[in-house]
């Protein structure tokens, strides 16, 4: 994929990416193939530590990784947060700005679209996995300025993406009526998650992606209800891997998929 690719070009052995602590694993992974030092700030409350992560940068950082909103807890920084974090970056430093789930939330007014600020050392990243639905197809797209893409060009391996996914990518873009019937549909999802979770005093982190996470009261009690969800057929995310042991991660889905759900859930806590 393309993060992959930005690794490749971008980053010397002796240098060093810095993210933060409960995001998506994905570029965890990829730092530790590729043998760069990765180091992390802890999230704030849930959310990504700007201000901290600011003052993390030292020499050696080459490549930021920041996901808006993050994956797996949902939440987003803001505007302000965001150009005040850019003012402190050195112009050697690469930001990557994983917008995975940018259709989701890029209506709310302190969400940060990285497009709108076009500055030097930005990757925006973006993605037909979520809410187009095209996670078997393996699309993505990416943004920055022409230097950057040049260097990303003679990196990338010269067939990927294939011509299926391109053509996938190109009719999904063209389908404004899917898109915003399933933002709808995700809306409702999320606010018939909030009344329920409500409902059962269970705590969770408001999101603005297509998701909740659930903060239990530690790790056993997430495995067991998820091992006790699995046995009724439905699958939510445990979020160790993440590094929050103690969060359940669950999905919105359509209507009846939620409410079946809801009946198992309520079975098993």
């Amino acid at each position: 994929g393309i993060m992959s690719v930005i690794m490749r070009t971008f980053l010397l052995d002796d240098e060093e990416a810095l993210t933060s602590e409960g995001t998506f694993i994905g570029f965890r992974v990829l730092a530790q193939s590729r043998g760069i030092k990765l180091r992390t700030v802890p999230l704030k409350d849930y959310r990504i530590d700007l201000a901290a992560m600011a003052r993390a940068i030292n020499d050696k950082t080459k490549i930021v990784y920041l996901a808006n909103p993050n994956n797996p807890t949902g939440t987003i920084f803001t505007v302000k947060e965001f150009l005040t974090f850019m003012e402190q970056v050195p112009p050697h430093v690469l930001i990557i700005m994983d917008e995975a789930y940018f259709e989701f939330c890029y209506e709310n007014p302190v969400y940060p679209d990285s497009m709108k600020y076009r500055l030097d050392n930005v990757i925006t990243l973006r993605t037909f996995s979520k809410a187009y639905g095209l996670a078997g197809i393996r699309i993505g797209y990416g943004f920055a300025r022409a230097e950057v893409i040049n260097n990303l060009m003679k990196v990338k391996l010269p067939f990927e993406p294939g011509i299926p996914a391109q053509v996938a990518g190109r009719a999904a873009m063209k389908d404004e009526a899917w898109l915003k019937a399933y933002i709808d549909l995700n809306k409702k999802g999320l606010a018939f998650f909030y009344d329920l979770f409500d409902r059962l005093g269970l705590r969770y982190i408001e999101s603005q992606a297509n998701f909740v996470t659930l903060v239990m009261d530690n790790g056993e009690q997430v495995e067991r209800i998820n091992e006790e969800l699995l046995k009724k057929g439905v699958i939510v995310r445990p979020l160790a891997a993440f590094g929050l042991p103690q969060c359940l991660r669950i999905n919105t889905g359509l209507e009846e998929e939620n409410a079946y759900f809801a009946e198992m859930l309520e079975k098993v806590l």
